[in-house]
């Protein structure tokens, strides 16, 4: 995800880490190591978890400009892909997924 936020940082594509239940301390070893540039929300409680049912890790939303959630995957991915770049280029267009 680091290498995806750093190619489109132009953009106004947003990245955003949600860490349930994890430790401050863990989760800052963990961005210094991978050299994390964008925003992680500490969901301490798994509300946020809970709200987008969200019951296995590592789960990935794709939100739109008008919050809707117009993809779900359930696994890891590899973000610097072909077919990744090209989806999140369709949809900083306004096109649908």
């Amino acid at each position: 995800m680091v290498k995806l936020h750093e190619e489109f940082k132009s953009t106004d594509l947003v990245l955003l880490k949600v860490a349930t239940k994890e430790k401050e301390n863990d989760l800052i070893k963990h961005k210094n190591e991978f050299n994390t540039t964008f925003p992680i929300l500490m969901d301490d409680d798994a509300s946020c978890a809970n709200t987008y049912g969200v019951w296995n890790r590592p789960a990935t939303f794709l939100i739109n400009r008008e919050g809707k959630i117009v993809g779900r995957l359930v696994k890891e991915v590899e973000w610097t892909s072909k077919g990744m770049r090209k989806l999140i280029q369709s949809l900083l267009k306004g096109e649908k997924p």
